[in-house]
């Protein structure tokens, strides 16, 4: 192997050479991405000076590529030959014509084995033709998409057995990532973050399937980096990979390279994106217009059978003030004037989706300065970052900063410093007083006549919202609109990552690395609800008692805006030291690393509740609590504090032999010790270990006369272990501070214990065997990866049941064991390749089979435990349509029963109370019983499709992702038992069961007194806890989607238009995301994503137009 350094890309006056011409092209390697910093120089044939093994010596004539492979060089018209190297390429001559533009492919020096020179996996780096493991390494050239705010929503499609699924359109949110299934039950599901080199923290994406957490802010470290700052991100899959990480590696691995200055000239990068976030199609929702929504709410006040919150919706108001419901009921008609104030409602037509959500125009920037020499290389860039959400008032905005600098002191001792800054400001609305505060969910439930604004300018209050919480006098007043101008939700993050390593080359193939890595997060979360709000009315009217002394309702919680603040601080270090041996001997080549890795983080939270404040002066009023009860409620909580302290130490070591190029074997060991576990000391170190081998079987002597059509053939295998942390688990007694009474009149301070110790709490671990295939065909023009792997996960914690004498309803244990099976392909075609035309295509697919083999059922258990089935499955109860009636029945033995029958239902107080009451005599084993496998969420296959196109100075690229067959779960449309006549429905309702429209499979509406509803209104309205009504077989279906996530056309100025302004290049781009999604129905919902989700954000469209500038 040739070796090639770079060259100083400074451009002498040539004194010797009376006439020069102007010599510009691109280089790019033969996959078709462009190859930075190569060197382009003319030999030293003309120059005159001395050229050895590719490196440009003195004041030899070159320049080095800018940052999409073009280049543009002053040479003598005598000079007859051109030279490109870079490191890992072999190095190009060319015979210079009377052509002025020149393009030109590097080969890699393993060209034949279809591989770039290295991947970086954080611990090392290892020449692909080493390579023994299942990982992915992507460009950030291949993936930068314009108008996102995270990576990870670029990695979309571009790895297979890596899917990635947002759950929210809103900014800054991390997607659902799962690499080869989910190995854990309580644990960690996400894969762990790497940033050169350091994992990072705070990267778990809690379950947005659950409103409370889809509405919270939370701030992610990965969201705080700049896209424009990544080199290249490498995705670890199997054991052999991702072992070295140890106990938190189990999901994989996510490894992200940003950029460093590079030898050469000063080379400036100037970004600027503007793009527009769409509203979205509202029409997807089908939602009753006013007309519909009016009659709709007669025909419900007509029923005498109909009770619940029969009072609610306007018609119904209007009705009961003019006396005349009682008349309506029996059928006789409405008077004249009620008939207007009704009909005056159909002239309120309120597009409440217009006064929710917007267009929005966005900004994105970015500049970078970098370079080097011999002795120090550099790196700097800014970035800002603005996006405001679909929804109004949601937003997200970050500002960046970092800093590279590396030194190269002397031939032995390199150093190395980074940091990277950001400042990141997230909105969003304030929802904790209830689901209808946010805007997605009350969107679809508020009356579209309910008025925004009175005549007289005031604001219009929704009465139908949470009608049963009062004050003395009225409802508590909610409006929408003025609860978003009088409340807010602020989370500001800054965020640091520093790193300082240190290379010491003790001998040549003995090298001492030391890195030091730093992560400090202060994030400040601000929720406030001056007096003006629904949250604050809701507060004080929730904290009402009667005063016996005055015979009067008060209120304890003083009057004034309400403040919550909570203030994170966290502080992680991870310091590692290494000993690295490359070794080549004859044809064998020997690489190890041994080392040690200590590790530490600590959060600090602080949270305040502030009652009484005052906006302007920034006072507030004290608060006089009734008792200790109310003063330890969280809600009304002044001060809590909660402090974080883990600790880890590692001893890790890897070893590589290499035959001939031919076969190569490794291994891994590493023994993870934390506080977190080792009360027995048995269970104080995870030994963590994976061996692997591959053999390069495009190289043997035989293989030869095959490479005209095979160019490349490898295979693969591994076999190891990797680990996995449930943090939210403690083998120490767990408890709440907390007071009780004692004695008659004597409060004392208790410690509520909420679980058992457990000294055997130890890590759970994941077994991993896999097998792969590398294949190049036709000159690597066609390249085929195959992956087949299986997982068992083992020791995962879970709950386990305990005997009531305990004084426990249950505990942690290890007990719980999950496998997954799956198959990769991807497969990276270059279909057409001329000098002017070249079309190249990504493909992968993948598919997982997810099993829970053992685990305890929970307290409570409302779905069956599903052993031998997938951990995400799916339950069902046997819908089977509706009987003469209306009301559902059910399949049961092979035959169809009716709801009394099937849940075993009886009213135990008919004789004397008939229609209040119900229960099942079934047991909760046999209520689980009832429910069947539908099916599971995780999609069976998925995967991702890109095209990309380039045509002298045009690029176009169209890239997407694909699930086929993932089982969902839609929300039913309306409960039959709980029409509420003052909320909105979908059209759909209009279908429901009735004595007129007995061909509907939509259960008919009833009440408590609907002659026919027996025993089916109380189980369904209510007292079913397992909640059947949402798991009906008829709400399941089979989702396949293809979603079309960049459409992209780029166009790059010639040169010579830029030139003459001191400009190297110039691109203009305009790209559309997420702007198509084709799917076999998602009817009611604005994505297949968020399908069944009523409160997630939908997922933003967007178009973006930018350039890029280069100097």
């Amino acid at each position: 192997m040739k070796k090639i350094i770079l060259p100083v890309a400074i451009v002498l006056p040539m004194v010797l050479y009376a006439q020069n011409r102007t010599i510009s092209g691109t280089v790019k390697d033969k996959e078709g991405y462009p190859v930075v910093g190569a060197s382009v120089y003319v030999p030293n044939s003309v120059v005159g000076e001395k050229v050895t093994d590719g490196t440009i010596s003195n004041n030899a004539l070159g320049t080095i590529t800018d940052d999409h492979g073009n280049f543009n060089l002053e040479v003598p018209k005598s000079a007859k030959k051109l030279t490109f190297g870079y490191d890992g390429f072999d190095t190009e001559t060319i015979d210079l014509t009377s052509k002025s533009v020149y393009h030109v492919v590097l080969r890699s020096v393993f060209d034949d084995l279809n591989l770039k020179e290295v991947v970086a996996t954080g611990y090392q780096k290892i020449e692909k033709r080493k390579l023994t493991s299942s990982v992915v390494d992507i460009s950030m050239d291949k993936i930068n998409q314009k108008g996102v705010s995270s990576v990870d929503q670029m990695l979309q499609g571009q790895a297979a057995g890596v899917s990635i699924t947002p759950q929210t359109g809103s900014p800054g949110q991390l997607s659902s990532i799962q690499i080869r299934g989910n190995s854990s039950l309580n644990g960690v599901k996400d894969p762990l973050w790497v940033i050169d080199g350091v994992p990072m923290e705070g990267n778990d994406v809690p379950n947005l399937k659950d409103k409370n957490n889809l509405d919270d802010l939370r701030n992610y470290s990965i969201a705080g980096l700049n896209p424009d700052d990544i080199e290249s991100i490498t995705i670890l899959k199997d054991a052999s990979a991702t072992s070295i990480y140890g106990a938190r590696a189990a999901n994989g691995v996510i490894n992200v390279v940003t950029k460093r200055g590079k030898k050469g000239n000063l080379n400036i990068n100037i970004t600027a994106n503007t793009f527009i976030n769409f509203m979205p199609d509202f029409n997807r929702i089908n939602l009753l217009d006013t007309n519909e929504k009016v009659d709709f709410e007669l025909s419900l006040a007509k029923r005498k059978d109909l009770s619940f919150r029969s009072g609610n919706g306007n018609v119904a108001r209007i009705i009961s003030a003019a006396n005349e419901l009682d008349n309506y009921k029996n059928g006789k008609g409405l008077s004249a004037e009620t008939l207007a104030k009704i009909n005056a409602l159909r002239n309120n037509q309120i597009d409440w989706w217009k006064e929710l959500y917007r267009t929005s125009i966005n900004q994105q920037y970015s500049a970078s300065i970098s370079g080097g020499g011999d002795r120090n290389n550099y790196y700097f860039s800014l970035g800002y970052y603005d996006e405001k959400a679909s929804l109004q008032q949601v937003g997200f905005k970050r500002f960046n900063l970092t800093l590279k600098d590396d030194f190269k002191i002397n031939d032995k001792i390199k150093l190395g410093v980074s940091i990277l800054g950001a400042s990141i400001i997230q909105n969003k609305y304030l929802t904790d007083a209830g689901a209808f505060t946010n805007p997605n969910y009350y969107s679809r439930v508020v009356n579209p006549y309910q008025l925004i604004y009175n005549a007289d300018g005031s604001y219009a209050y929704d009465e139908n919202i949470n009608p049963n919480l009062r004050t003395d006098s009225d409802f508590v007043k909610f409006n929408i609109i003025e609860e978003r101008e009088n409340t807010q939700n602020t989370l500001k993050t800054l965020q640091m990552m520093s790193n300082f390593d240190l290379e010491y080359k003790i001998t040549k193939g003995i090298t001492f690395n030391s890195l030091l890595g730093l992560q400090v997060e202060r994030n400040r979360s601000e929720k406030y609800a001056n007096e003006n709000s629904y949250y604050n009315r809701a507060y004080v009217a929730g904290t009402r008692y009667y005063d016996s002394s005055t015979k009067t309702n008060k209120y304890w919680l003083p009057l004034g805006g309400i403040l919550k603040n909570s203030s994170t601080d966290f502080f992680n270090y991870m310091w590692r030291n290494s000993l690295n041996l490359e070794k080549k001997i004859g044809k064998s080549e020997l690489s190890g690393l041994a080392g040690i890795e200590i590790r530490k983080d600590k959060k600090e939270i602080i949270n305040t509740n502030t009652f009484g404040y005052n906006d302007r002066n920034l006072n507030n009023i004290p608060v006089i609590f009734r008792n200790s009860s109310d003063a330890l409620d969280e809600n009304y909580r002044p001060f809590k504090n909660l402090e974080y302290e883990n600790a880890y130490v590692s001893f890790f070591g890897t070893a590589s032999y290499t035959y001939d190029n031919r076969y190569t074997v490794f291994g891994s060991l590493r023994y993870d010790g934390s506080n977190l576990f080792g009360v027995d000391p048995k269970y104080k170190y995870l030994p963590i270990w994976s061996v692997a081998g591959a053999w390069n079987v495009s190289n043997e002597a035989f293989f030869e006369p095959a490479k005209e059509v095979i160019s490349n053939l490898r295979l693969r295998t591994s076999y190891g272990f990797q680990g996995n942390i449930d943090k939210s688990t403690s083998p120490f007694v767990v408890g709440n501070y907390s007071t009780a009474s004692i004695t008659q009149g004597n409060t004392e301070n208790t410690i509520v214990v909420l679980s058992p110790p457990n000294d055997k709490l130890r890590w759970e671990k994941t077994e991993n065997l896999g097998f792969g295939l590398d294949l190049g065909l036709f000159r690597n023009r066609v390249n085929l990866v195959l992956d087949w792997y299986d997982r068992k996960s083992t020791d995962l914690i879970t709950l386990k049941n305990l005997p009531q004498e305990t004084g426990f309803t249950s505990t942690s244990i290890n007990y719980g064991s999950i496998t997954n099976r799956g198959f990769e392909i991807g497969i990276n075609t270059t279909n057409i390749s001329t000098e002017d035309f070249r079309w190249t295509t990504s493909f992968n697919i993948s598919t997982n089979k997810n099993e829970l083999i053992s685990a305890q059922p929970s307290p409570n258990q409302k779905r069956p435990l599903g052993l031998n089935k997938p951990n995400d499955a799916i339950w069902t109860v046997p819908f089977a349509g509706l009987d003469k009636n209306g009301l559902p029945v059910f399949e049961k033995d092979g035959k169809i029963v009716s709801t009394n029958d099937f849940f075993a239902l009886e009213d135990p107080y008919a004789a004397f109370m008939p229609g209040y009451f119900v229960q099942s005599n079934l047991n909760e084993t046999q209520r689980l019983a009832l429910f069947q496998y539908q099916g599971y969420n995780s999609p069976k296959w998925f995967g991702g499709l890109s095209n990309n196109f380039s045509y002298k100075n045009f690029e176009f690229g169209i890239s997407g992702t694909f699930v086929i067959k993932k089982t969902v779960l839609a929300q039913p449309s309306y409960n039959f038992t709980q029409v509420d006549p003052g909320q909105n429905y979908q059209n759909e309702i209009l279908n429901a069961w009735s004595p007129e429209n007995t061909g509907s499979n939509l259960p008919r509406i009833i009440g408590r007194d609907t002659p026919e509803a027996g025993n089916a209104y109380n189980w369904f309205g209510g007292v079913d806890d397992m909640n059947t009504y949402y798991a009906f077989q008829n709400l399941a279906k089979d989702m396949s989607y293809f979603r079309f996530t960049s459409i992209r056309l780029a166009y790059d100025f010639p040169k010579e238009w830029v030139k003459q302004a001191g400009i190297s290049n110039v691109k203009f781009t305009v790209e559309g995301r997420n702007l198509f999604v084709i799917s076999n129905g998602h009817k009611n919902y604005f994505d297949p994503e968020t399908y069944g989700s009523i409160y997630a954000q939908p997922i933003q469209k967007s178009v973006t137009v930018g350039f890029n500038l280069q100097f």
